[in-house]
C-alpha cells in the first residue's frame, strides 16, 4: 500500500506483514494497536519494523484497542483523521472471526462436518 493511495479520514488495517510503506504509517495521526509488545516482538508487520529502526518510538501508538473499546481513549475526532491499525497479538481476534465465519456458513448450509456432533 501506498502513502498517496489513503485519503484523509482512511481507516488502514495492517492485516499481515510488511504491506505498507512506512508513509502510510508515518502519515497517521493514530496508531491503534491490540498489544504493542507482541507487535514489536514478532517484529514482521510494517510499525514494528520502523520501530526497529528507530523511527517509530512507543510514545507514537496513540492508543490499544482496549482503551477505546473502554472509552478511555477517544476514537476518530475528526473526518480528516487517518488511522491506522495494527493486530496480531491476540488470539482472541482469530477466534471471535472464526466463531463468526462458523455462524455463517451454518446459517447458510455451507461447509463439511468433519467431526461428529455427538463427540464434542
Amino acid at each position: 500500500m501506498r502513502a498517496e493511495h489513503v485519503k484523509p479520514g482512511a481507516l488502514t488495517v495492517q492485516l499481515s506483514h510488511h504491506e505498507c510503506e512506512f508513509d502510510v504509517v508515518s502519515q497517521c495521526q493514530k496508531i491503534v494497536v491490540d498489544n504493542w509488545d507482541v507487535v514489536t516482538h514478532r517484529g514482521t508487520v510494517t510499525p514494528a519494523i520502523m520501530h526497529a529502526e528507530g523511527l517509530l518510538h512507543d510514545e507514537d501508538i496513540y492508543a490499544t484497542l482496549g482503551e477505546l473499546i473502554l472509552g478511555r481513549k477517544p476514537g476518530r475526532e475528526n473526518d480528516g483523521e487517518r488511522i491506522h491499525f495494527v493486530h496480531q497479538g491476540m488470539g482472541v481476534e482469530d477466534v471471535a472471526l472464526a466463531q463468526h465465519i462458523y455462524r455463517t456458513a451454518c446459517e447458510r448450509g455451507l461447509g463439511q462436518r468433519l467431526i461428529d456432533s455427538r463427540i464434542i
